[in-house]
């Protein structure tokens, strides 16, 4: 990661008013993934001419923009639970081209539980959005024909398949030696290779669709 952004940076800053990496490295100093390639701190430490950082990987819910080394580093947490927001003001004239920033997160849907004459209510912490009707009918009929096909049972299991994060990153387990059985059984290949990252969930004993 470092070497490349040296390389390419320079030549970047050549074209462009302002340079702006999207990155999927965490908001560590190093990865914290333990193969301890550099995260977005490490990135802005070591690679000078980057005016911005929007990360991700690390699902850090980043309340204000961080500065490092001048570069400015953001990040919206995950699920889609915040919007994150980040305005720039930018004059191509001064030394440094953006001259004013505002970062904020701004909560989607998202709520909190108040009292009221003595009666509790649920309010929206930022403004409520409502679905979009006209995109809702679009898109109905393709999730519909979606879960047809994913609702067809393609078997069973009598145990639980283990496929948690913190088991499945951490040690072997029945559901990743079932996947790469798979693959070796459909390929005919001798050694199946299966990255803890791509196994999201334990399958429940019972029928499996």
């Amino acid at each position: 990661v470092i070497e490349t952004a040296n390389a390419l940076v320079p030549k970047l800053r050549e074209q462009a008013d302002i340079v702006i990496a999207l990155t999927h490295l965490g908001f560590f100093e190093q990865s914290g993934g333990g193969y301890r390639s550099a995260g977005d701190v490490k990135l802005a430490q070591d690679v000078p001419g980057i005016d911005v950082i929007i990360g991700g990987h690390s699902h850090t819910e980043l309340k204000e923009a961080q500065l490092v080394n001048n570069t400015l580093i953001v990040q919206a947490g995950e699920w889609s639970e915040y919007v994150g927001r980040l305005d720039l003001k930018v004059d191509t004239d001064a030394e440094h081209a953006i001259i004013e920033t505002r970062f904020r997160l701004m909560p989607v849907n998202m709520k909190k539980r108040v009292k009221f004459n003595e009666k509790f209510y649920y309010q929206f912490l930022d403004t409520g959005y409502v679905e979009d009707q006209d995109l809702l009918d679009k898109v109905t009929p393709f999730a519909e024909q979606a879960a047809q096909l994913l609702d067809q049972p393609i078997g069973e299991t009598s145990v639980l398949l283990v496929g948690a994060k913190e088991s499945v990153r951490a040690e072997e387990t029945n559901l990743a030696n079932l996947v790469t059985d798979a693959m070796r059984a459909k390929t005919g290949a001798d050694i199946a290779l299966q990255n803890a990252g791509g196994i999201r969930a334990d399958i429940a004993p019972g029928e499996i669709t």
